[in-house]
């Protein structure tokens, strides 16, 4: 009497040993992964669409809070200049860090402006840099300064 082989081509035993062992049917090979990907049509990828926040953008230009876009007119504005813009009606913007508008912007409302008006912005320097302003202008003739780092300016700004 055969043995029953736990392992290998399975067949129930049979009383003739000299018997050929019953091969397992062939299965046609499955397609890999690697040839169904090749087959299959490639989908265009999706940009992702990144919202655009307040401040300094990617190509340089400012966006304030409503969308409107600014260009940089002067990179170096002196307090005699900055006062002289908010006279004139600019829209001041605090940028406490200096990042450009990456973790919060101070919109300074037009209300306390009045107090600025009547003193000098006074630029800082510290071991992690000086304070900085520039002078902003949109198409439309909107101008805004923008004050970053270390600058105070009246009780507004400190």
């Amino acid at each position: 009497m055969a043995h029953y082989r736990p392992h290998g081509p399975h067949r129930p035993p049979t009383g003739d040993d000299d018997a050929a062992p019953v091969a397992a049917p062939v299965e046609p090979a499955a397609a890999s992964v690697a040839s169904t990907a090749d087959l299959a049509t490639p989908r265009p990828k999706r940009r992702k669409r990144v919202p655009w926040q307040p401040g300094v953008q990617e190509n340089g230009t400012f966006r304030d809070r409503v969308g409107r876009v600014f260009n940089e007119v002067d990179d170096e504005v002196i307090p005699v200049e900055a006062r002289q813009m908010l006279e004139a009606g600019a829209t001041l913007v605090w940028d406490r860090c200096g990042c450009g508008g990456g973790c919060g912007l101070m919109w300074v409302p037009p209300a306390r402006l009045g107090e600025l008006v009547t003193t000098y912005p006074v630029l800082h320097r510290t071991r992690l840099g000086s304070g900085t302003m520039s002078a902003w202008q949109a198409k439309d003739g909107t101008s805004l300064l923008l004050v970053q780092s270390s600058v105070t300016w009246g009780r507004v700004i400190r």
